[in-house]
């Protein structure tokens, strides 16, 4: 039973939200650019037998992340604003949001 309290405890506690836009678009150009770093390093997807074409069909990749990612960082809070308030940011919708964008 204690266990169950320290668990929905841990859940509703406080997380740090990303405010401004400079630290989501660091967030956003960051990821993008780790996507297409190691998808150019690890040539996955048949990537090695491309030649010329590689670096565009990575960059798609690299393009999708940023793409959706933007959407979910600057879009999505407008959209739903009254769920991303800073002050009732918790663990729990932190969990869910990232499930989200990175789905």
């Amino acid at each position: 039973m204690q266990s169950q309290r320290i668990s929905k405890n841990w859940w509703n506690r406080p997380y740090p939200f990303l405010e401004s836009s400079q630290e989501k678009w660091l967030v956003v150009v960051g990821f993008s650019l780790f996507t297409y770093v190691f998808l150019l390093l690890y040539r996955p997807f048949g990537a090695e037998q491309l030649g010329p074409e590689r670096f565009w069909f990575l960059l798609g990749f690299a393009a999708n992340v940023f793409l959706s990612l933007s959407f979910s960082y600057f879009f999505l809070p407008r959209l739903a604003s009254a769920s991303f308030r800073p002050a009732s940011w918790v663990v729990w919708k932190e969990v869910g949001y990232l499930s989200f964008a990175s789905y």
